[in-house]
């Protein structure tokens, strides 16, 4: 506090920046960080979410420093209960490592879990033991909600909201990253003390947590049954991001002839080929794109994506007749369609193509993407838009 001429005034602090952490971030993860610290100062505490299965990278340390350095701070570990002791005890000693030691075992699932009933105290006395600068007069707390996609961001919100106010849902749940839409200001979740959650919008995380979540991609198909690919049919794989030291054995293994990619343009410069590099490879090129998270591809794009699909299925029906191939080497050729996680722009892509195929419905067509890659989920804006090429490609010329 500072006295000038008898008023005592706050120290105001408007910024909210880590020195010198922004360093290896690409340019557009970078205006992402800065936005999301721009509301810092509206914040008293910082909640983090991070799913206890998977161990976190020194990058990802860096990104959760970049926005808690000057916040109190407060780990959560979701899903303990799909993870052993020996790998909880790793993750804790990963994040012990870091310098940071305020972290609570969840089960959002467990309306008993012991480690929810701990959040907000532990919040209250970090945030009174802390500098508030602007907030200092402010009698209720707000706390910002951060963490990749589907690690249970929305689940805490809703877990919190139920064990202190016994209310029901103040935000959706599901199994696609980034059902949050937009930010969800001041969700009550206590009234003594009083307590609000800010939840972080899908639509700047997408661009800041696409490395993370690509890490987490990674992770998942070797912890669990997730393949990063699987061939739908004789003429389709749906896929997460094809990496370009995969781009050999894609081309001999599967007959890859063609690549769609529902990715946009910072996705793909690292780590997957070009439209120049595909052609290298004799490989047809077709980008669709579309944001991460909580966009679906446009009506305009779902048809343009399945033409192009088309070229290449005609082709093995003229050479091919209706043999039934599951094999993609016996066959003319295959496409290769993804996004970061290839379950939900690209799936969404994928079912529009079995829906013209086998004047199927978006139920059915989904129904038997799930059978090929179960991790396929959809969400609102995904299912409207499938209903919506039904509608307009099957429906009206029925």
């Amino acid at each position: 506090m500072t006295n000038t001429g008898g008023k005592v005034v706050a120290n105001l602090r408007e910024k909210f920046v880590s020195p010198n952490v922004l360093r290896w971030f690409p340019g557009h993860m970078t205006k992402g960080l800065r936005q999301m610290q721009q509301r810092l100062k509206n914040v008293d505490c910082i909640l983090e979410v991070h799913d206890a299965r998977v161990p976190i990278s020194g990058r990802y340390a860096d990104f959760s420093r970049t926005l808690i350095g000057v916040k109190p701070h407060i780990i959560i570990l979701s899903k303990k209960d799909l993870t052993d002791r020996k790998q909880t005890e790793s993750v804790i000693s990963t994040l012990n490592r870091e310098g940071l030691s305020n972290m609570i075992l969840t089960n959002l699932k467990d309306d008993q879990c012991k480690g929810m009933k701990k959040i907000l105290s532990l919040a209250k006395k970090l945030i009174l033991d802390s500098n508030r600068y602007n907030r200092m007069e402010e009698e209720s707390y707000s706390m910002m909600v951060i963490g990749v996609p589907n690690v249970g961001k929305s689940s805490l919100i809703n877990r919190l909201r139920s064990n202190h106010l016994h209310l029901g849902k103040a935000t959706q749940v599901g199994g696609v990253a980034g059902i949050t839409r937009s930010v969800l200001t001041h969700i009550k979740i206590s009234e003594d003390p009083t307590v609000y959650l800010i939840d972080t919008p899908a639509k700047m995380f997408a661009r800041v947590t696409f490395y993370p979540t690509l890490f987490y991609n990674v992770v998942m198909e070797k912890i669990t049954t997730r393949n990063w690919y699987d061939r739908i049919d004789e003429t389709v794989i749906l896929g997460a991001l094809p990496f370009r030291r995969s781009t050999k054995q894609l081309i001999d293994d599967e007959n890859i002839k063609a690549v769609v990619s529902m990715n946009e343009d910072y996705e793909l410069s690292l780590l997957s080929n070009t439209e120049k590099e595909w052609r290298k490879h004799n490989v047809e090129f077709l980008q669709l794109s579309t944001t991460d998270i909580f966009q679906a591809p446009s009506q305009e794009k779902l048809q343009n994506g399945v033409n192009f699909i088309n070229k290449f299925r005609n082709v093995s029906s003229r050479k091919l007749g209706d043999r039934d191939i599951v094999d993609g080497r016996n066959q003319p050729g295959t496409v290769y369609v993804h996004c970061k996680a290839g379950r939900t722009r690209s799936a969404t892509l994928v079912a529009c193509y079995l829906i013209t195929k086998n004047n199927w419905t978006p139920e059915q067509a989904v129904d038997y993407l799930r059978i090929k890659r179960p991790h396929v989920l959809l969400h609102t804006a995904q299912w409207s838009a499938l209903k919506q090429f039904y509608t307009r490609h099957i429906q009206t010329t029925s």
